[in-house]
């Protein structure tokens, strides 16, 4: 009998793998049958293959370059119109499961400029809108009197 983890990593490894059909070219998820397309899936696919990369190590999967194939997921999340915030911090997360830095991150790598660019732009924008919201709305009006 396989250990517990030997277990998770094997259904990992078969879940991801018969969902690896539904990524077309572009980075854009096909839904099954019956369901309807999400505007973040892009994000949660490219999450899902970065954790499987960074509990196995591995980068192939079925024949399939998951480094290739998260970058083109991240880049349809990137792109997608409107702008997806959740479906972004996905695909942000994703790719930070491939590294924390952008000079060793295999996936960074594989994004062409433009697309690193704009994850640069919105994440800060994005980062920005929400480290100052809270904020103002907890900074009281005025001093409070010392008595």
């Amino acid at each position: 009998m396989h250990s517990f983890s030997e277990q998770c990593l094997d259904m990992a490894r078969s879940m991801l793998g018969q969902n690896l059909e539904s990524i077309n070219q572009d980075g854009t998820v096909t839904p099954v049958p019956g369901e309807e397309p999400r505007a973040d899936e892009a994000g949660h696919a490219a999450l899902a293959i970065g954790e499987y990369y960074r509990a196995t190590g591995e980068t192939e999967l079925n024949g399939v370059d998951l480094v290739d194939l998260s970058a083109r997921c991240v880049t349809a999340q990137a792109f997608y119109e409107p702008v997806k915030e959740n479906g972004l911090a996905y695909a942000a997360l994703g790719l930070l499961s491939f590294g924390p830095s952008k000079e060793r991150n295999p996936v960074w790598e594989r994004l062409v400029d433009e697309t690193r660019q704009r994850l640069d732009k919105l994440l800060l924008h994005l980062s920005l809108i929400h480290i100052s919201e809270p904020t103002r709305r907890t900074i009281p009006s005025r001093m409070p009197s010392s008595a």
